[in-house]
């Protein structure tokens, strides 16, 4: 299984906590969040519950369960649209994008 090492969170420069609450289930988690946060990454949780985690962030977005789906569409599609993902890694590694 393949996971990013907690500690490379601090290199961030947004960091979007989606459906997770580190503040609670992954503690250790936190001081890399904070560390980013105080270097200016910028911190967005998603989650239907604010959480503690939610409170310690800088934006919380409310998302009524089971719509996270669509909110993943609607993401997906403004990256698509502004050009804001590897264009030249997704050519050489994907097949049938266009």
């Amino acid at each position: 299984m393949w996971c990013n090492d907690p500690e490379d969170m601090v290199n961030s420069r947004y960091i979007i906590l989606w459906g997770a609450n580190p503040a609670w289930n992954s503690v250790h988690s936190m001081k890399y969040i904070y560390a980013a946060q105080d270097r200016g990454a910028k911190v967005v949780c998603s989650d239907p519950v604010f959480t503690q985690t939610a409170a310690k962030s800088d934006v919380y977005w409310q998302v009524d369960t089971s719509m996270d789906g669509a909110l993943a569409l609607g993401m997906a599609r403004h990256i698509l649209d502004e050009g804001l993902f590897d264009k030249a890694w997704v050519e050489e590694n994907s097949v049938g994008f266009k």
